[in-house]
């Protein structure tokens, strides 16, 4: 069955395993970012849109939905603190990260990082933070980059998750 051979694979693994020489090392760092800004043009033009298109006992568009999500962004605080961690064991480095780091963003985390094996580990410091694009990504467009609470931070946290994480590595050991 197939897990009986997941089984014996992972058996085998773990016959084959290395002690890892080195001293446990946990770093961490909590910075504030700022929220993305809805302007009260935007707001009207959600609430228009609403009104519009929300039929009673309807279910609601797709254009709906993104505009209840940009109403409920634009109550929440203008600043949040974000956590960092990082879990260092001699040549193994793992970084926990907020919310759904975009991948170009993690791998400059992991090419920057002086250990041999870094892995970005994301939705564990502060999984509620939901998507954290690039620049580029906030001036495409698209869903995850949609002023929303899933998308709640202002363009530039990104780099930003970058630069602290970085630091956390780069730290005097």
């Amino acid at each position: 069955t197939m897990a009986s051979t997941l089984v014996d694979a992972a058996l085998a693994v773990w016959k084959k395993r290395e002690v890892i020489d080195g001293a446990l090392d946990v770093r961490r760092t909590t910075f504030t970012v700022s929220r993305r800004e809805v302007t009260d043009e935007q707001i009207a033009e959600a609430k228009a849109l609403i009104a519009r298109e929300m039929k009673p006992g309807g279910e609601p568009s797709t254009e709906v939905v993104f505009a209840r999500g940009m109403l409920l962004l634009s109550e929440s605080p203008l600043e949040i603190e974000i956590e960092i961690c990082a879990v260092i064991i001699g040549e193994i480095a793992i970084v926990c990260l907020p919310g759904e780091l975009f991948s170009e963003l993690a791998e400059k985390i992991e090419d920057a990082s002086p250990y041999a094996h870094t892995f970005c580990v994301e939705l564990l410091a502060s999984a509620e933070a939901g998507y954290i694009g690039t620049w580029e990504a906030y001036a495409e467009g698209g869903y995850e980059t949609r002023p929303m609470p899933s998308s709640q931070f202002a363009p530039g946290t990104g780099e930003r998750v970058v630069e602290e994480a970085v630091r956390l590595l780069t730290q005097k050991r």
